[in-house]
């Protein structure tokens, strides 16, 4: 892998020089020169728009990379395979919908240089190869007010709320890993359970949590938030790759679209006969490849999956 040789150093930039007035000219502009020839700075700082830190913590950097542009899926393809199938007759039928499985986007998101990282302090716990990464999910309308506070909260839970930390750190041990997995039924299940916690028939509570998801509507999220850093050991060196300058993540938004309509018209179809909906799975992640020497990678692929069933009883 090509990688950059610029070294990330602490800044003189701010080391102030006094010369007596009485010195001569000749003297004070040598000094100068010599101080001046010393200084390098180098800058490395990757800022979120959702206030996410990607790896490189404790570079010395002095000047910000504003992050003020977002990749979106629909930038690289709007296609989604859809399947209907009947698994009961006349009874039960399944609708599944998944990104496009083909569409490598590795090359379109990535920096195109690797940068030595010279201090790792802050995650010397774990072991490199390593990636670093956040998630998020933006709501809209009504749902914002009433979805994130409480996404807000078991994201800051973890302990209580596994799966939902806002930043993660992958070891690398295989050529292949998915990270930022979102599990979004499970969420809307521990926000319904939550919302109606008051009622203490288990059953009764469930068949209600169970109609309130089947009436999600995708349209109310906006998108889904993948940011990340890959760092890596090479020659004696520390070296991490991110997202291409000025880019502050990856946004899942078109599939949302693709999604909102395809349950359109799969309810449309089924409700004349006075089906019932009930999803089975909600899944947002992204999988990555790596080289054999897990120094590069080679492959991001979107890893998107949405089921939902129609019985008719």
């Amino acid at each position: 892998m090509a990688t950059s040789e610029e070294e990330y150093k602490p800044s003189d930039i701010n080391e102030i020089i006094e010369v007596s007035e009485s010195e001569k000219k000749d003297e004070k502009k040598l000094k100068r020169k010599k101080i001046l020839s010393n200084v390098f700075v180098f800058t490395a700082l990757v800022t979120s728009l959702v206030a996410v830190i990607a790896i490189p913590l404790a570079i010395n950097k002095k000047r910000k990379i504003k992050r003020t542009k977002s990749f979106f899926d629909g930038d690289f393809s709007k296609k989604v395979e859809v399947k209907e199938t009947e698994t009961i007759k006349d009874k039960e039928y399944q609708l599944e919908i998944k990104s496009e499985p083909k569409v490598n986007i590795a090359s379109k998101v990535l920096n195109d240089k690797d940068n030595i990282l010279r201090s790792n302090i802050a995650w010397k716990q774990y072991n490199l190869p390593l990636i670093k990464s956040s998630k998020n999910i933006n709501f809209l309308n009504d749902k914002a007010s009433k979805f994130y506070p409480f996404w807000t909260k078991i994201q800051n839970n973890p302990k209580e709320y596994p799966g939902y930390n806002l930043i993660n750190y992958y070891e690398i041990t295989s050529n292949k890993i998915t990270i930022n997995h979102t599990n979004l039924l499970n969420f809307l299940t521990l926000y319904y359970e939550d919302q109606y916690k008051s009622i203490t028939d288990f059953k009764e509570k469930s068949k209600i949590v169970k109609q309130e998801i089947s009436n999600f509507n995708f349209s109310n999220v906006q998108n889904i938030f993948n940011n990340f850093t890959f760092a890596y050991q090479k020659d004696n060196e520390v070296f991490f790759k991110d997202l291409k300058q000025g880019y502050d993540g990856i946004m899942v938004n078109s599939f949302l679209d693709e999604v909102t309509n395809h349950i359109k018209a799969f309810k449309t179809k089924f409700q004349a006969k006075n089906a019932t909906f009930e999803f089975k799975e909600i899944n947002f992640s992204l999988n990555i490849s790596f080289n054999s020497e897990k120094t590069k990678i080679t492959e991001i692929f979107f890893n998107n999956k949405v089921i939902l069933k129609a019985i008719i009883e």
